[in-house]
């Protein structure tokens, strides 16, 4: 079955959530009712995609600023308002800024610090799992700044030495820093470059990598960059291909909006977390002193 059919529409919901869910949140954190929100903006596009294109076994690595490829993942508002106001339900017990999303179960480590660390820890996760012969992949998402910080380099150097399975993924916009095409050649890493406005080439690309990784060809890095907003090509292919209409549309945004007010009103009325959890999950035994 063709890609367009399979995770077309598919992407284009993932994507109009994420667009709601940005708008949520960045509206709590201008009340003052949340920390603040790093925005994906056209980014959107290939975190949804990149992430949509995964099996369910796979791990998703990023910023906080990748939420969209949680919410691909299977990660609810429900979940995301929790975690960014800091209620009961907070997977991270209130312990990260909004969107820093860790979900064991939807396969997804979101961090909330440097832009790169988790770039290592996406490597680790792919050697691993060739290391232990497991069909499984690593996908990590990153952007400008983490291309000015070494620990990209120690991922990609590692990676391609030890032909771990994890594909990279270059998103947002591209400013003055080299693309990754040009660049990839110092590793000898395989890079492909796709328009980040063309979710399903990407979703196609991913798909291609996985298959190289699990292959044992090595790890492939996606360029999906943009340097100014264009039309989403998505929407007029699937229109083309009778797969998305504007009664869809308008269908599947009120939907969203629906599921969203109901979950924030949900994590509203929630209790916080209890300050009892503060030292929980940081000490295998507790010290005399916190006993």
């Amino acid at each position: 079955m063709p890609v367009t059919r399979t995770l077309g529409p598919a992407l284009v919901r993932h994507v109009l959530l994420a667009r709601q869910l940005e708008d949520d949140l960045q509206r709590l954190s201008r009340n003052g009712d949340i920390g603040p929100v790093a925005l994906p903006d056209h980014a959107r596009i290939a975190m949804v995609a990149a992430a949509i294109a995964l099996e369910p076994g796979d791990m998703v690595f990023g910023t906080r600023r990748d939420f969209p490829a949680a919410l691909a993942r299977g990660t609810t508002p429900d979940v995301f308002f929790c975690q960014a106001l800091g209620r009961k339900g907070d997977l991270a017990l209130g312990r990260g800024l909004p969107g820093a999303i860790n979900d064991a179960e939807a396969g997804v480590a979101l961090s909330d610090g440097s832009p790169a660390t988790h770039l290592v820890h996406a490597t680790g996760f792919g050697h691993a799992a060739r290391v232990a012969g497991e069909d499984r992949v690593a996908l990590a998402l990153f952007g400008s700044s983490a291309q000015a910080n070494g620990e990209l380099h120690a991922a990609l150097n590692f990676a391609q030495v030890n032909t771990a399975r994890v594909i990279f993924v270059a998103r947002g916009p591209l400013a003055g820093e080299l693309p990754m095409t040009t660049a990839a050649e110092a590793w000898g890493i395989r890079a492909v470059s796709v328009s980040a406005h063309e979710g399903i080439k990407i979703a196609n690309a991913v798909v291609k990598a996985r298959a190289a990784a699990i292959a044992g060809e090595g790890p492939t890095i996606i360029e999906a960059r943009y340097t100014d907003a264009q039309d989403w090509a998505d929407i007029t292919a699937l229109q083309e291909a009778d797969l998305w209409s504007t009664d869809q549309a308008r269908l599947v945004n009120q939907e969203i909006e629906e599921t969203c007010v109901r979950a924030l009103r949900a994590a509203r009325e929630s209790e916080g977390v209890s300050v009892d959890t503060l030292f929980g999950q940081v000490y295998s035994r507790a010290p005399w002193f916190l006993a």
